[in-house]
């Protein structure tokens, strides 16, 4: 949630997230109400009330994104692979049969012989 609305820092584009007008920073952050926005379940996660919520959130953006998992992130979203951990990985590919990570490059090894 915070690596999306951090895009527009990174970017130049705005000097805070709350700066950016379309950006969902300002309705999680409970600065404007957006009803076009569905929270996902991991913002409800964040407090049992609106409030402790939206300070959760505020402080979760503040804290920004590991250098790493936004590198991680970023490459992920960029060339169509899925980013988790391991387990998550493995249930995933279970659920399709589409690669969900990138494989090595070149042709699989042949299992005969010519």
């Amino acid at each position: 949630m915070a690596y999306i609305d951090l895009n527009p820092v990174r970017a130049g584009m705005a000097v805070d997230a709350r700066d950016f007008p379309w950006s969902s920073h300002g309705h999680y952050a409970g600065l404007r109400h957006d009803k076009l926005l569905t929270p996902h379940p991991l913002y409800w996660e964040l407090g049992n009330t609106p409030f402790a919520r939206e300070a959760a959130y505020v402080e979760l953006v503040r804290g920004g994104v590991r250098t790493a998992d936004q590198a991680t992130l970023t490459e992920a979203t960029l060339r169509g692979w899925a980013a988790g951990d391991e387990d998550f990985l493995g249930t995933l590919q279970k659920s399709t049969e589409r690669r969900v990570v990138k494989a090595k490059a070149g042709r699989p090894p042949s299992s005969g012989t010519s």
